[in-house]
């Protein structure tokens, strides 16, 4: 089994300090509970500032954690000065879902898809984390027991519009847009519906695809709840957010810190166009397109699991970040 060494990222690009871009909502159509109405606007706006600071944003390692915002009961042994990336549900379930959206061999079984990926991820030095937590154990992830209700959701016609928005401003902020074309969100949003209405790919539980996925080279965590999730911090520069310093700082009180949803897609986008030939592209476009696909998963998956607002401040603030 390769286990790669643990060190900073290479993307082919030098740090620079991230600058906060945008602060948004997730918007309507939210299925989810983690909320934050129960702050009031002056503290939401003094943890939207803090998370935003050069403090947090610092550059990444080679492990891709999830976006949970929740820890392992030990705490995380980070890299002095550097951050973990954060992708939903871990790289590997990230690029799967890529991989359905995109329409790649809709025919292969979840199963084998998150074995090769686990794999391909850890082959070419990247540590690839899995995880569950305290109260389900291996079931924990949201992500990754969202991965088919997340293409059953996107093939809507009503929350297709909402993610296409959100995630064409990603795609922009990317520098994507000059190699995609005006119909590359609805092919994948029927890839979606295909992914979803195919039932013989879906052969795993939640607790099967962790299995599968330490088997394959990937690490374990066991997270603690609760949730406390105030906003999701989407970088699109080459940065990953320390969670950990972040829940410290930021005690709340209602005896819990808070803590922060953490999407690496800069950290993502970067080290995949320094690696497309990995990946088997033979054009940027082929790159942009997987990107793309990994991207949507990224917006949808906040859609899934956190509250829609009714008035009173519930749905998560999105703090944009990057360097233009």
């Amino acid at each position: 089994m390769i286990i790669p060494e643990y060190g900073p990222l290479s993307t082919g690009q030098e740090f620079e300090s991230p600058k906060h871009l945008s602060t948004t909502d997730l918007g309507a159509g939210n299925l989810g509970s983690i909320s934050a109405g129960d702050l009031t606007p002056a503290q939401l706006q003094e943890l939207i500032l803090d998370a935003a600071s050069e403090q947090y944003n610092l550059p990444a390692t080679n492990r891709f954690r999830c976006v949970d915002g929740c820890l392992p009961d030990a705490g995380l042994e980070v890299l002095p000065g550097y951050a973990d990336p954060g992708m939903a549900g871990g790289i590997h379930i990230s690029d799967t879902a890529g991989e359905l959206l995109s329409g790649i061999d809709l025919e292969t079984p979840i199963s084998e898809r998150i074995a090769e990926n686990t794999h391909f991820l850890t082959k070419n030095g990247l540590i690839v984390v899995t995880h569950g937590d305290d109260h389900t154990e291996e079931g924990g992830c949201g992500a990754n027991k969202e991965l088919k209700n997340s293409m059953g959701y996107l093939s809507d016609e009503n929350n297709g519009k909402i993610v296409g928005s959100v995630v064409g401003i990603v795609a922009n902020g990317l520098g994507l847009s000059d190699h995609l074309k005006g119909d590359d969100f609805e092919k994948m949003r029927k890839n979606a519906y295909l992914a979803f209405s195919n039932e013989k790919i879906w052969d795993t539980t939640p607790e099967e695809n962790v299995s599968i996925s330490v088997e394959n080279g990937a690490e374990y965590e066991r997270l603690i709840r609760p949730h406390n999730e105030k906003l999701a911090l989407v970088s699109l520069g080459p940065t990953a957010f320390n969670q950990q310093d972040y829940s410290r700082d930021h005690p709340l009180d209602s005896g819990l810190s808070a803590q922060a949803f953490s999407e690496s897609l800069g950290v993502y986008a970067r080290w995949r166009m320094e690696n497309s030939h990995i990946y088997g592209d033979t054009k940027m476009r082929d790159t942009a397109l997987g990107i793309l696909a990994v991207v949507t998963f990224n917006v949808v998956i906040p859609k899934l699991l956190t509250a829609e607002n009714k008035g009173n401040g519930e749905a998560l603030p999105v703090v944009v970040m990057g360097n233009s």
